[in-house]
């Protein structure tokens, strides 16, 4: 890419398909475009939210929480599960 941003220009995507045999017409690749940075913004959003979850893992946790202090609450979730501490 040309510039620094994550996001491409509409100049820049227009130019990415002009060079295909047959070009896109305005039409279709506005919302394409409109599509595509949506795209972008949640595989980001995704990103960070993996790493956020790997961080915040139960490994690292466990060291924060001594067990004779503390004890585990495992609390089940529509797709994963979470873990709480409680002071005994």
């Amino acid at each position: 890419m040309k510039n620094e941003n994550v996001y491409p220009t509409y100049k820049e995507f227009k130019e990415f398909f002009a060079k295909k045999e047959k070009p896109l017409n305005n039409f279709i690749a506005i919302p394409c475009y409109v599509l595509s940075l949506i795209g972008l913004t949640l595989l980001l959003i995704i990103m960070v939210f993996v790493v956020v979850s790997v961080f915040n893992s139960s490994k690292r946790i466990s060291k924060k929480y001594p067990p004779e202090k503390y004890r585990k609450v495992v609390k089940e979730g529509i797709l994963w599960d979470r873990v709480e501490w409680h002071e005994r």
